[in-house]
């Protein structure tokens, strides 16, 4: 700050004074000023990522609607959530997690216009507002670039950490004229693209009722997981002969209006609502405590498996949780075996190894479940303690079909014999698929032509016979889907 005289004197001190005194008036107010930009950049900004937080997008929104009203232009909401983005934080840590979450917001915001906007609404979700877009169709296609972007792995610390996302899509007026609503059915789309693996899809009202009953189902699982409303069922795995050599545990739940829900249905709801890991705890702690309880019966030891999402065993104290119930219920390791699929295993290696040494030296049983459909990868396998391979039902299913999977199959079992693994072959429903995989080497056999999964009280009079007679299906009966496993 100046002051300025027509007359040539040196300032007096009353001169000065007045000089000190306005300039700190002045700073005074700089600083407020200051300090009202930066509340108001905390309160409308995430401060990881920079971006519009979900107060400002929504104002943001609103404006958008509001212009969108007086031009008649279309104007989409694309609702974007990171899948099992949890899975980075647990196993490279929160910085990890943030470095890819910073990366993702840059991306969205090059990708679209500087006209749009992009908001962090929560931990791995984001909006985009796109005005002018056109028609679905459009939105629809910008969306899929998003989600190619979003793909690109990110660098960290010499690694590359992937993720991929679902999106959600709602247009002005068709699907909502209300902020609130446009958020809401932009959700209930994305929830949609990521319950069926769609990756981008958008709304309608068939979604909506879609989405009522599975918070529905979700709501109900919720209350049988306290009240005890799961049941498990056993499906016997056999030898050639038809000696039953153990068990597999299968998760039932009969919804009081949908009736029996099928795995392939329930299993996503309890992974995307967290529920798996509680759930899955259950069925570990149950089927240890069934087959404890037979073998105290006086019926022959047998094994049982049980398999284990990708989302338990992430779970640093996973082996811990598995020494815990094998005390609780006082079941000998050697009768408990965990079955994962090849792509848990290959997801991140090095901390899938040193999770199943744990395991190992507990004394339990390790098998790779549906191998083949997955990743393969057989430069990983002999460096893994694991000790059976369960070759997909998918395979067996065709194998005496021109130009079928029998080559494969064989090629599962040689390999696995030379690596000293033992082998199941699952969904086995005729006697010539049992012949073939006896006559080639496998080692037990699981399928409807021993016995479909049965409840606890029938799987003890299976036990108790020793020996089951294979039935084949009726020529008309066709092929059984066999259950999907938790």
């Amino acid at each position: 700050m100046t002051i300025y005289s027509l007359l040539h004197y040196k300032p007096t001190r009353m001169d000065l004074e007045l000089l000190e005194t306005h300039g700190q008036m002045a700073a005074m107010v700089l600083e407020r000023s200051r300090l009202h930009e930066q509340l108001l950049q905390h309160a409308y900004h995430d401060s990881l990522t920079g971006l519009p937080n979900r107060l400002l997008g929504k104002e943001r929104l609103d404006e958008a609607i509001r212009r969108a009203r007086r031009t008649g232009n279309t104007l989409a909401v694309l609702w974007i959530d990171l899948n099992k983005f949890k899975a980075i934080n647990d196993v490279h840590g929160h910085t990890a997690g943030d470095a890819v979450l910073r990366e993702i917001a840059l991306r969205l915001s090059r990708r679209l216009r500087e006209t749009d906007t992009v908001a962090r609404v929560g931990g791995d979700e984001f909006m985009a507002i796109m005005e002018n877009v056109g028609n679905r169709e459009n939105a629809e296609a910008i969306a899929q670039s998003l989600l190619s972007s979003i793909a690109d792995p990110t660098p960290y610390n010499g690694m590359k950490l992937g993720v991929t996302a679902s999106v959600g899509i709602s247009l002005f007026p068709g699907d909502g004229e209300s902020a609130e609503l446009l958020e809401r059915n932009a959700d209930v789309a994305m929830y949609n693209a990521k319950f069926g693996g769609y990756g981008v899809q958008s709304f309608s009202k068939a979604l909506d009722s879609a989405l009522i009953e599975r918070r529905e189902l979700e709501l109900e699982m919720a209350r049988a997981l306290e009240s005890g409303g799961f049941e498990l069922y056993y499906q016997p795995q056999c030898t050639s002969q038809g000696v039953l050599a153990g068990f597999e545990a299968l998760l039932r739940f009969t919804h009081p209006v949908l009736g029996v829900v099928p795995p392939s249905r329930l299993i996503p709801v309890a992974e995307q609502s967290q529920m798996i890991i509680p759930l899955g705890t259950w069925v570990l702690r149950d089927a240890c405590h069934r087959n404890r309880f037979w073998q105290q019966q006086g019926y022959a030891p047998v094994r049982v498996a049980v398999n284990i999402s990708s989302m338990q065993f992430v779970q640093e104290d996973f082996a811990d949780q598995v020494a815990s119930i094998l005390e609780e219920t006082g079941l000998s390791p050697q009768y408990l075996e965990l079955e994962l699929t090849e792509s848990v295993v290959v997801k991140d290696f090095a901390e899938s190894a040193r999770q199943m040494q744990r395991l190992k030296e507990l004394g339990v049983r390790i098998a790779i479940d549906d191998f083949g459909t997955g990743y393969s990868s057989l430069n990983y396998l002999h460096r893994l303690p694991i000790d059976l391979i369960k070759i997909d039902r998918s395979f067996i299913q065709v194998m005496h079909e021109p130009n079928g999977s029998l080559p494969i199959v064989e090629a599962i079992i040689s390999m696995s014999q030379s690596l000293g693994l033992g082998v199941v072959g699952e969904g086995v429903e005729t006697m010539e698929q049992m012949s073939t995989l006896c006559r080639k080497g496998c080692n037990l056999l699981q399928g409807y032509l021993f016995s479909a999964p049965v409840p606890a009280q029938k799987a003890a009079t299976l036990l108790k016979a020793g020996k089951i007679t294979p039935q084949p299906l009726p020529a008309t009966a066709g092929s059984v889907t066999a259950p999907q496993l938790v």
